[in-house]
């Protein structure tokens, strides 16, 4: 269940939030008194990722920054590369769409 709401609230950050925004029509967070995690507090309630690294020094920001772009674009690389290889044994392997998907994407436990 928790790992549900993780995924929900990643992918619709806006809703998050959503029922105190209808309610007061803003969403009012306490205040921990340190204006850059206030200030993400509040990125985050309006659902716009906030940049953690603005509080480093340049070299160590730069630095951050790369590594992030190289490991994102490792795990893009390797999602494309996995669902190539997918894509190539459906298609060597003449099975329907059904069994693949059961086989390879379904999350229904029960059809094991």
């Amino acid at each position: 269940m928790i790992e549900f709401f993780e995924d929900y609230y990643h992918k619709n950050r806006k809703q998050a939030w959503a029922a105190e925004r209808n309610k007061t029509g803003h969403v009012r967070l306490p205040k921990t008194g340190d204006p850059f995690i206030d200030r993400w507090e509040e990125q985050l309630a309006q659902g716009i990722t906030p940049d953690l690294t603005e509080t480093l020094m340049p070299e160590a920001r730069d630095k951050m920054q790369a590594k992030i772009r190289k490991i994102s674009a490792e795990e893009t690389e390797r999602i494309e590369k996995e669902a190539q290889a997918k894509t190539r044994r459906f298609f060597s392997e003449g099975k329907d769409a059904a069994s693949m998907y059961l086989e390879e994407f379904s999350d229904d436990y029960r059809a094991q």
